[in-house]
């Protein structure tokens, strides 16, 4: 242990080896203590200041950021995130209750009007928190006409800008502005014109500040990324037809080549259907129905197969049904908590679930029989590069038919011709009493990967689904088959019978079935749609004329 050093300048002491000490005399008049002391704390100083720069310099040439990057992260993370200036962005406006959306007019005073959700063109829209409400293809803003309710688009820097907000009330969402006298008003078309669910809104019509109003006022908000995605059957490039010009809808006129045998090294074999296909079905509150059909496909197969059935909620069944369902034990019955989920969302949902390569769609009321021969139809799936075979009700017209959108008249109507499948007699290789078709009956086994890659149905149609996914599969071309041979029966139950529900005639019809037909007619750009007998069909358009010579027992 060292002495303390004594701070007296007379005397140093220094430990000797012996540990002994001795003394250094040292005078003030012989010795210049402080110079030298300050000029060899500089040259510390300097020695110092050397030392680091060459470490700093080492160390950036030579250090490994290789597995963190430390340094470029934190100063990353001392930067203050800006808060996002937009309470929406990149959003469609679509109004709920027929299906339109908000777009410009062609004119030169930019008014807002009733459109198509047209994927080929932009009209997206984005909200600022400060209310700005800017139409994103010309970057404008939306305001109101001097002395006037009607919207129009204008510079965003000038003084008379009109704020918005967004409410949202149980999941509705409408755009307001509160007025100078504290009145909300919504952007719509003028309420008064359109009472009740009679929605007559036309194309061209113009966008105001109205009074709200829950039916007119209540808007989707569509992000486009998401849009785009669900509506790129409308992105294909549609054929040349002077029959149908200027409509994204002209794209469903694409025909899929005739169907082909796939090469013999890609052929699979189904041995044993259990484990290659699944039964879906979607109910309303109709457990007893999808046992009726659970049991139809014990009594005709000699077996159970795969079900997966998707019902809307509460599900507060009895414990007798409980009981019965357990009785399956290949049932998945599914009860959601929407007591209102739709066909097409419960689709959708039942097939993402589906294991097998296959699946069969049927309704809740429909019950097997003898010529539902599931091994031939899936023998075609097999066999040919066909996306989907669909059949028919054995108690039902041939519902089958070709499709086509025409834009004569200037309006985009869409037609259903129904037997002109049969009639054009397109049969495929090794199965001729099959043919090339557009449109089935709602009663189909489809490959389950086809069917998911074209988006499976359109969940805003909640009822009044069953054009949507041929259009699709149609558009995106992929193939039909229709085999008339192929059926199940369609056995719907008495109105006030055990095996209904109450009000579920209400889901199905009425002014909720008007609705939807809207939905779906500008989910698709078309104005309309119609549905004519096979004799008015231009069979020129096809590949090969329909031969008459024969007549089909099915039919």
């Amino acid at each position: 242990r060292l002495p303390r050093l004594r701070s007296s300048a007379a005397s140093v002491y220094y430990a000797n080896k012996d540990k002994s000490f001795a003394a250094v005399a040292a005078t003030d008049e012989n010795t210049n203590t402080f110079p030298d002391r300050l000029c060899f704390a500089l040259l510390i100083f300097l020695f110092g200041l050397l030392g680091c720069t060459l470490f700093r310099t080492y160390w950036r040439k030579h250090a490994d950021f290789s597995t963190g990057g430390q340094v470029e992260v934190s100063i990353v993370s001392l930067q203050e995130e800006k808060p996002d200036p937009f309470v929406l962005r990149h959003h469609r406006l679509q109004f709920w209750s027929d299906g339109y959306c908000i777009s410009t007019s062609n004119n030169l005073s930019k008014d807002l009007v009733v459109e198509f959700c047209n994927p080929t063109v932009l009209q997206t829209f984005s909200l600022y928190h400060d209310g700005r409400l800017i139409f994103e293809e010309e970057d404008l803003c939306v305001t109101t006409k001097r002395n006037s309710s009607q919207l129009f688009l204008t510079e965003c820097e000038t003084e008379n800008v009109t704020h918005f907000h967004l409410n949202i009330s149980d999941s509705n969402f409408t755009l307001q502005h509160e007025s100078e006298q504290n009145v909300s008003l919504c952007i719509s078309t003028p309420a008064t014109a359109y009472p009740d669910d009679k929605a007559n809104r036309k194309r061209g019509d113009p966008i105001e500040l109205t009074e709200c109003n829950d039916e007119q006022s209540r808007l989707n908000l569509l992000e486009e990324s998401r849009f785009l995605g669900d509506n790129k059957a409308l992105l294909v490039p549609p054929p040349k037809d002077s029959n149908c010009v200027g409509s994204p809808a002209c794209a469903t006129n694409n025909r899929p080549g005739h169907v082909k045998l796939v090469p013999s090294s890609e052929k699979s074999r189904c041995a044993n259907i259990s484990k290659c296909l699944t039964v879906v079905t979607k109910t309303a509150r109709r457990p007893l129905l999808v046992l009726r059909m659970a049991q139809s496909i014990r009594d005709t197969e000699g077996h159970d197969l795969p079900v997966i059935a998707y019902d809307d909620g509460p599900g507060n069944y009895s414990e007798d049904v409980w009981g019965e369902i357990q009785r399956f034990p290949d049932l998945r019955y599914v009860i959601t908590n929407d007591d209102d989920l739709g066909i097409s969302r419960g689709r959708n949902l039942a097939i993402k679930e589906v294991k097998t390569k296959y699946f069969m769609l049927v309704d809740d009321d429909n019950v097997f029989n003898k010529y539902t021969e599931l091994k031939k139809m899936i023998n075609i799936l097999e066999t040919t590069d066909a996306a989907l075979v669909g059949g028919k009700f054995t108690n039902y017209r041939d519902y089958s038919g070709m499709m086509r959108v025409s834009t004569k008249t200037k309006k985009a109507v869409l037609t259903l011709y129904m037997g002109s499948c049969v009639a054009a007699n397109q049969t495929i290789v090794n199965f001729p009493e099959c043919v090339r078709c557009d449109l089935t009956s709602n009663v189909f086994i489809a490959k389950t990967e086809k069917i998911l890659a074209v988006g499976g149905w359109s969940e805003e149609l909640k009822v009044g689904e069953h054009k949507d996914i041929f259009l699709r599969l149609k558009a995106l071309g992929h193939k039909v088959v229709y085999c008339p041979n192929f059926q199940v029966f369609n056995k719907k139950p008495s109105q006030k019978g055990e095996l209904n529900v109450k009000g579920y005639g209400k889901l199905r019809r009425g002014a909720r079935l008007n609705r939807m037909k809207r939905l779906f007619a500008h989910r698709w750009n078309i104005d309309s749609a119609a549905e004519k007998k096979a004799r008015h069909f231009n069979y020129k358009l096809l590949d090969k004329k329909p031969s008459r010579s024969k007549k089909r027992t099915s039919e």
